[in-house]
């Protein structure tokens, strides 16, 4: 019965498969959420716990908390839900950026 053997791993040989046949781009900045304004960690946590009690629905519901807050004056209470639905969905937050427009879902 004959048995397989892995020849010896040899490091001087890897990456030794000649010249590469696709040109190699420049990669840009990622595009993930490591931007300064979302470095907030308190606001991260508000989020994902908001995330965690109202699931898919978490955008949709923070953005009622601050349509609420703008329509009784709480611009503090406003500026956090409107963060808040920006780290879940940024898209939906948008259409919050200014309190008196009137907004509905």
């Amino acid at each position: 019965m004959a048995r397989c053997v892995r020849p010896p791993y040899d490091p001087s040989a890897a990456g030794r498969r000649g010249p590469s046949t696709t040109p190699r781009r420049r990669v840009r900045r990622a595009a993930n959420d490591n931007s300064p304004a979302r470095r907030d960690p308190a606001l991260l946590r508000a989020a994902l716990l908001h995330f965690a009690r109202h699931g898919m629905a978490a955008a949709s519901v923070a953005a009622s908390q601050a349509m609420a807050a703008a329509a009784s004056g709480d611009n503090a209470r406003f500026v956090h839900w409107r963060d808040v639905c920006a780290l879940i969905d940024p898209r939906h937050a948008a259409e919050l950026a200014d309190p008196s427009v009137h907004w509905r879902r």
